[in-house]
């Protein structure tokens, strides 16, 4: 092992999550996690279904720049109504103001 990796400092959420530790919100409000996106929901049926039909392509790795369809799927991405979708449901999770 390299010695000099014990030099480099902990990534900004590892530090993040020593700051939180031991600290619990108020009575009545929900905690915010602080991650990098972790999932706080049950992954949908039909996302596990399509993962599940296609586990014979995770033998092969991908082209750099993705297939022609993964391409044209991310071009057609609406990302106002994901925004708006996000915010709509954060504000319903946590009781803030709607932001759209």
């Amino acid at each position: 092992m390299n010695s000099h990796l014990a030099q480099l400092d902990p990534c900004p959420f590892e530090k993040l999550r020593r700051l939180f530790t031991g600290i619990k919100p108020p009575k009545g409000l929900k905690e915010i996690k602080c991650s990098i996106g972790e999932p706080q929901h049950e992954t949908p049926e039909f996302i596990k279904q399509t993962l599940t039909d296609n586990l014979s392509g995770l033998a092969l790795y991908p082209s750099t720049q993705g297939s022609d369809v993964l391409r044209q799927v991310i071009a057609a991405w609406n990302d106002e109504a994901h925004v708006r979708d996000n915010r709509r449901l954060y504000a319903e999770k946590f009781e803030t103001p709607n932001f759209a």
